[in-house]
């Protein structure tokens, strides 16, 4: 047996290093890389970078160990075929078995991340498993085609390990192209694609509204509806439009993942101009009881304290940030533009901005309604100097002294 001439782990940290290479440059392309400042997303992308490292030493190892008892052509297309189907099918238990349980949620409310840059987190972990596939099949392919010279080969073994090695990388981009040119997907994809990089919000309305239209049954008519309403409100300025297709959401598919969103994106509504606040009250308070673990429930229970001042309701408002403070709020808070642009903020810094640059959690008592009334004293127009009494001049030398004022 030809001795191995790289460690285990030297040759783990090779590919995690390679993998984690990919995996950033992919997330920058997406422009999901802002998502690293959670410190959850760094653990995970970390971890599993490290794994699927791990798995291509495996292999490796395994290779050299079985090389001798079977044809190494066919370790050449099983090896990578069992690692690929390992990694897909702990990625497909890990992201999927909560759905199995009715908690299409979960790991949203969990990460406190929105659907769409999980989603993109989750295309991410797929296209690393597909990326390390192939490093593995070409670490392979160096050290097989490094013994062929001394190996005796059959004809009919070769040609039939090269089909199926090309068989497990066809097969499975068979099926994702068969899923992905559906036409409900297709016009899904091609309104993202109008939105996010053509910057034609015109267009990407057609495409989702062909998707609502024509395929209400689809699992994307909801979030196509959503996507509507978003582009509606901020980007073309039609609010009362925005506010029918949010309703509409809401009415008509009250199962959807993305209700707590859509909820949310209703009470906002309801809080610029012009403002109704008791419409805001009621939805934040639908949300925060339908929803109470929504990764949205710290920005609702703002957005009911920002809409209870609006109110005059100083006191209810004061108690929805104690609550609020009492349930533990996440560290950091994010969102998305209706473009898919991602943005990363820090809770205390989204306090500020909805309550005022001078307002903490821990600061809160019963007298500081008033300082959340009137937080950033700052921009008041400030008081004119009271009038200065006559002086006395108590020095012999005739100066004023620092003291002299009546």
């Amino acid at each position: 047996m030809r001795p191995d001439g790289n460690p285990f782990w030297n040759v783990a940290s090779i590919a995690t290093a390679w993998v984690a290479f990919f995996g950033l440059a992919f997330l920058h392309f997406r422009g999901t890389l802002v998502l690293l400042e959670l410190p959850v997303v760094q653990v995970t992308f970390l971890s599993f970078c490290v794994f699927l490292g791990v798995n291509v030493a495996l292999a490796l190892r395994v290779y050299e160990r079985l090389r001798e008892r079977l044809p190494p052509q066919r370790l050449l297309w099983l090896l990578p075929l069992g690692d690929f189907t390992l990694c897909f099918l702990v990625l497909f238990l890990i992201v999927g078995m909560p759905s199995w349980f009715g908690r299409h949620d979960f790991w949203k409310d969990l990460t406190g991340i929105p659907p769409t840059p999980f989603t993109r987190l989750v295309t991410t972990s797929f296209i690393l498993s597909g990326f390390q596939m192939v490093y593995l099949f070409v670490c392979l392919a160096r050290r097989f085609l490094a013994d062929l010279p001394s190996m005796r080969l059959s004809g009919v073994d070769t040609m039939t390990s090269l089909a199926c090695s090309i068989g497990f990388v066809a097969v499975p981009l068979v099926v994702i192209f068969g899923r992905v040119v559906l036409p409900q997907n297709v016009s899904y994809v091609r309104g993202w694609i109008s939105l996010g990089f053509s910057q034609y919000p015109q267009e990407a309305m057609e495409h989702f509204r062909r998707v609502v239209e024509d395929y209400p049954d689809s699992d994307l008519a909801d979030s196509s509806l959503f996507r509507m309403s978003r582009i509606e409100i901020d980007v073309l300025g039609h609010p009362a439009n925005g506010e029918a297709m949010l309703v509409r959401l809401i009415d008509r598919y009250p199962c959807s993942p993305i209700i707590d969103d859509a909820l949310f994106n209703l009470g906002e509504l309801y809080l610029r101009s012009p403002a109704r606040p008791e419409l805001a009250i009621a939805t934040f308070r639908k949300l925060l009881g339908s929803f109470p673990g929504s990764y949205l429930s710290e920005r609702a229970s703002l957005g009911l304290a920002k809409a209870l001042l609006q109110k005059g309701k100083d006191k209810e408002a004061l108690a929805a940030i104690r609550d609020l403070e009492q349930m533990g709020a996440r560290r950091f808070v994010v969102g998305e533009e209706p473009d898919g642009e991602i943005w990363v903020c820090r809770f205390e810094a989204m306090v500020d901005n909805v309550l005022g640059k001078n307002c903490r959690l821990k600061d809160y008592d019963r007298e500081s309604v008033r300082l959340i009334r009137e937080p950033d004293r700052s921009r008041r127009t400030p008081a004119p100097p009271p009038e200065r009494r006559p002086t006395i001049d108590r020095s012999r030398d005739g100066r004023r002294g620092g003291r002299g004022d009546i």
